[in-house]
């Protein structure tokens, strides 16, 4: 059973700064705030990938729905910043489940423009539910974070 993929360009205003807005999705103990399914982020070693290429490292623990049910699921993931500020994200779950996002944070007349460009992998019989949850998490999570800019800059934007 081979892996297979789904692709997924989501984009949401952030009412805050560039650099700060970036700062925290980068940091996935506070992207865990506004993420639905993540209960726990642990933070690992960082790594040098590729002569000086260093990557933020996490272990992950999220709450899946199954039904009227839910389980956890621990996985690992990398974060690293690209030179032009970019972000490359990626978690690495069980069974063969990938979730690869480049995000992007450009400036906006109402603060900062998140693109974030998702790429779900997972074997054939899962990938509807990996897309389903993960797609559903990742627009809950950006809409989150825009609440939370928008409720510390006390509902005004920047």
């Amino acid at each position: 059973m081979g892996v297979r993929y789904v692709e997924k360009t989501l984009t949401r205003v952030v009412p805050g700064v560039r650099a700060d807005v970036r700062n925290f999705y980068q940091d996935l103990t506070e992207l865990g705030k506004v993420h639905p399914l993540i209960v726990g982020v642990e933070r690992l070693p960082d790594t040098d990938d590729d002569g000086g290429q260093w990557s933020r490292n996490y272990r992950v623990t999220d709450r899946m729905p199954f039904g009227p049910f839910s389980y956890r699921i621990t996985y690992r993931v990398r974060s690293r910043e690209t030179e032009d500020g970019s972000l490359v994200v990626d978690a690495y779950q069980f069974p063969r489940v990938h979730v690869h996002s480049e995000v992007q944070f450009a400036e906006h007349d109402s603060g900062t423009l998140v693109t974030e460009r998702l790429r779900l992998g997972a074997p054939w019989g899962l990938l509807g539910t990996v897309r389903r949850h993960g797609v559903a998490a990742h627009v809950t999570m950006l809409d989150n974070l825009h609440h939370l800019f928008d409720t510390a800059a006390g509902g005004e934007g920047r």
